[in-house]
């Protein structure tokens, strides 16, 4: 799993620019949290423990998120997405220009749900994203990640305390953040309030309380003042992680079906591609550095396809000059030609002897490598001993080796008579005989 960075901005009223953060390299727990001042110092811890390719997602405290309902009959996201604004605009003070409207899901009829977050605050993860430069996957309200406890086929309302605040949300994806002291308020028009007129009086709304021992120690008479309430079945759950821990681990699972506030003008920031996209970039490179290197080849290869048309030709006239009575010799048949010539001339003796030693001692020449280091200074023949012996210079020993190797390899007699290191170069003498 690629590692996971949640963040979190304006969770303590008393430092409303901090940046919380977890990184997440499982489902299971933070691998590592913490507070910093801005996104640069993330960005630093983030590169202090290599973490390179991580994803980012955006976490919204709810006491900065309105949530509430419209009535629109339009059915179709286009005329809903036209629509919404005038719906909401009556029940927001700040300009709803000001405003990132998503709509988080259809209630009931043509009931919908409506979260409206301030663009500015939108505009912080987004500069979070391009400081750390993680890509942004997602941004989410605390309280739709939150976990559920449910003992039946319907997820129940979700309590949730720390500190002096509480935050609440209902299966349909609504929620509310407060002061502990509105609680009561809250439970009487958020859970209870809202009941079916179908539903029997006799059937509780299940309410899951989350909290810590501490908390639950300081919360007693809040709690039997809920458990209290009629319509209300309360079970509760302690825990040792604060709402934004619980939120990050919620969004492994999201019970909830949580809204991903990243729609709209903001649908950009979302990495939507495959996990590959990050890999585009090496590839195109890649692709342009193949693309490159078979141009090049292909240069190559025709570069040499003309050097070795000139060098035919070369040879072409070369071997004219020495056999003028030549005809119908091309670049093509020059060599069966030579051939030809060097077997009439080896039925007459010693000369087509040393030809035969001298045009093998040649090919194998053209085969060594760094042939251009071998440097004759001598070729005599023996007619006596049918023998050809080569004075040559080569730049080590290993190479005057590697040539008399290659001409036993064609079944001819060979021996290093001499070699001795002078000057930096090797001087060495070869006997050559036929097989």
């Amino acid at each position: 799993m690629a590692a996971k960075v949640f963040v979190s901005v304006g969770r303590d009223v008393t430092q409303p620019h901090a940046l919380h953060w977890a990184l997440f390299t499982s489902a299971e727990a933070p691998a590592a949290s913490g507070i910093c001042p801005d996104a640069e110092a993330l960005a630093l811890i983030l590169a202090q423990n290599q973490i390179v390719d991580g994803q980012l997602i955006g976490i919204l405290p709810s006491r900065l998120v309105l949530a509430t309902r419209v009535n629109i009959p339009a059915k179709q996201s286009r005329y809903l997405q036209q629509a919404l604004p005038f719906a909401v605009e009556e029940q927001v003070i700040q300009d709803v220009e000001e405003l990132h409207l998503v709509l988080a899901g259809k209630l009931k009829n043509d009931t919908h749900g409506v979260l409206a977050i301030p663009h500015l605050l939108m505009d912080v993860y987004s500069d979070i994203a391009t400081q750390t430069g993680m890509p942004l996957i997602g941004i989410y309200v605390d309280a739709q990640l939150l976990p559920a406890m449910s003992g039946g086929d319907k997820l129940p309302y979700s309590l949730f305390l720390e500190g002096d605040w509480f935050t609440l949300a209902s299966p349909e994806l609504q929620f509310i953040q407060s002061k502990s002291e509105n609680l009561a308020y809250c439970i009487e028009s958020f859970v209870i309030a809202p009941a079916d007129t179908n539903e029997s009086e006799q059937e509780k709304k299940e309410l899951s309380c989350f909290l810590t021992s501490e908390q639950q120690v300081k919360s007693q008479l809040l709690l039997a003042q809920i458990d209290q309430e009629i319509g209300v079945s309360l079970a509760v759950k302690t825990h040792t992680s604060d709402v934004f821990t619980l939120s990050c681990l919620g969004w492994f699972s999201r019970p909830r079906a949580a809204v991903n506030l990243c729609q709209g003008a903001y649908r950009s920031l979302v990495a939507q591609k495959s996990p590959l996209t990050r890999w585009y970039s090496a590839a195109a490179v890649l692709l342009v550095g193949l693309l490159l290197q078979v141009g090049m080849n292909i240069g190559q290869g025709f570069y040499y396809q003309s050097l070795a048309k000139q060098e035919q030709q070369l040879a072409l006239e070369n071997y004219k000059k020495i056999f003028p009575n030549s005809r119908n010799v091309t670049a093509g048949n020059l060599e069966r030609d030579m051939k030809g010539k060097l077997k009439v001339l080896n039925a007459q003796g010693p000369k087509a002897e040393f030809l035969e030693l001298l045009s093998q001692t040649g090919i194998q020449y053209k085969k060594q490598p760094k042939s251009e280091a071998i440097i004759f200074r001598n070729i005599q023949f023996s007619d006596q001993r049918n023998e050809l012996v080569l004075e040559l210079n080569t730049e080590t020993f290993e190479q005057l080796d590697l040539f008399k190797n290659s001409l036993a390899e064609t079944g001819l007699g060979v021996k290093i008579s001499s070699a001795v290191k002078e000057q930096g170069v090797f001087r060495g003498r070869l006997h050559i005989v036929g097989s």
